[in-house]
């Protein structure tokens, strides 16, 4: 038969105090984390860039031309986002496309 002296119960103790500590620190981390993301990223002269400029940047223009069809289809109106989204189309060599969105923004 195991018995347990008031050391090892103190330890027993400690270390789920200290799992429950980690555990409430990750999901505050992860809240925070989530909570950051949803935060539209600024340039630094605290213009912002939407989400489709920075796939853009990144080099991800497939994921941007997808992004600026949402954005279009949003506010279509707004010509840097109509003249941007012409960029992208001429960099995935698109080319009929970009001149149409680039003449539509022209036109604006």
């Amino acid at each position: 038969m195991r018995t347990f002296s008031t050391l090892s119960l103190f330890s027993v103790c400690h270390r789920r105090t200290l799992y429950f500590g980690l555990y409430l620190i990750a999901v505050i981390l992860s809240t925070v984390q989530s909570a950051v993301s949803q935060i539209p990223p600024t340039a630094p002269g605290g213009i912002k860039i939407n989400v489709a400029d920075s796939l853009r940047n990144e080099g991800d223009i497939t994921g941007a031309i997808a992004e600026y069809r949402k954005l279009k289809a949003t506010n279509p109106k707004d010509k840097n986002m109509i003249y941007n989204y012409a960029c992208a189309l001429s960099i995935n060599k698109q080319i009929d496309s970009c001149f149409k969105y680039l003449y539509l923004a022209i036109r604006m």
